[in-house]
């Protein structure tokens, strides 16, 4: 009976751990998500003549690297 008992515990302890780790990695999934769509409309306003696929590399590459907004733009009016 004890034994059955901690199984069933352990079982649940790891179901919780699992499920608060998924959690998490979907709250870091939207917070990338959303810094991908930050950077790439700051990336669209400054930036002509650059494809879409351009744009999401380049917003992704930030998210990533942590850019400054401001280094990004005297790229672009450098480029074009």
């Amino acid at each position: 009976m004890f034994k059955s008992k901690f199984v069933f515990f352990a079982i649940c302890v790891a179901l919780l751990i699992g499920a608060e780790k998924v959690g998490a990695n979907d709250q870091s999934r939207v917070k990338f998500q959303f810094c991908q769509q930050r950077f790439a409309k700051l990336i669209r306003i400054s930036c002509e003549g650059i494809s879409e696929l351009e744009i999401m590399i380049m917003a992704e590459y930030c998210c990533e690297n942590q850019c400054e907004t401001k280094k990004i733009i005297e790229k672009c009016q450098l480029s074009f």
